[in-house]
């Protein structure tokens, strides 16, 4: 009975986007992605903050259908894989940068065990860039034959999650690339701490804020102090009283001036 192996062979992938960014796609995974038709429901099942205030735990249930994944005979042991659930444990450290996604399946493990975790970090290459990292194990407790197929349907489940989670992920990225981004390097994403928010549990554990983006903008500089006014001294006393009149007046002084003529006169400007 019982086949062991510590480790599948661990699988990478480079996202050409910063962590905020990848973190964000992952955790908006949603069911029957074009890129992942085999994840079939998402439901979120629980959530808590660290008690330091910069981690967070979420937990889902993801059901998937694994039909075509599980070898005929398998099935006679672990079921058919049409509704095949999984508990999924996010654990995200914004400080750091961190974000570790482990899967552990619920259905069939009486018989067979399969963990996967995926690590997601600023890629060693460039903080714009991330790194994708998969690892996974299992453990069997079949009969001897049997647990061959055990050991092909953890390296098959662990091939195919890689490679639909990286294809679905980076289609949300790309789309979420053309919009700006809401997220403060090292501080609590938005999305999860709207969630937080709903729950007036959390009220008195909330993770602080980032800094208000007004508050630290510099001052504009104050504006010019007006000069007092200056006559030209070339100009000669009448034409100065003039000026002074129609700058300060309701409105605008008339002069007088007679055209031609009969005594009349036309008042202008």
């Amino acid at each position: 009975w019982g086949s062991r192996m510590p480790s599948l062979k661990p699988l990478e992938h480079k996202h050409m986007r910063p962590w905020e960014t990848v973190a964000e796609a992952v955790w908006k995974r949603y069911p029957a992605a074009a890129r992942f038709p085999q994840r079939k429901e998402i439901t979120l099942t629980g959530k808590r903050i660290g008690p330091k205030l910069d981690t967070a735990v979420m937990e889902r249930t993801i059901v998937y259908d694994y039909s075509d994944v599980i070898p005929l005979f398998l099935k006679t042991f672990v079921g058919g894989g049409e509704s095949w659930e999984t508990h999924e444990k996010l654990t995200f450290e914004w400080r750091t940068r961190r974000l570790e996604v482990e899967v552990t399946n619920e259905t069939g493990r009486g018989q067979y065990r399969y963990t996967e975790k995926t690590l997601f970090t600023p890629h060693p290459e460039s903080e714009l860039y991330t790194m994708v990292r998969q690892t996974g194990f299992y453990e069997t407790d079949l009969i001897f034959g049997v647990d061959q197929l055990g050991v092909q349907f953890a390296e098959d489940t662990h091939q195919l999650n890689f490679t639909h989670n990286r294809d679905a992920d980076t289609s949300l990225i790309e789309e979420m690339a053309r919009g700006a981004s809401k997220e403060v390097i090292g501080y609590c994403p938005t999305y999860l701490r709207q969630l937080f928010q709903q729950d007036p549990a959390f009220a008195k554990t909330m993770p602080p804020l980032p800094p208000n983006k007004d508050a630290t903008k510099s001052k504009a500089p104050d504006a010019p102090k007006s000069e007092p006014m200056k006559l030209d001294l070339a100009m000669d006393s009448q034409e100065a009283k003039r000026k002074l009149a129609w700058m300060f007046a309701p409105t605008p002084p008339l002069t007088r001036s007679l055209r031609g003529g009969g005594g009349g006169g036309v008042w202008e400007w």
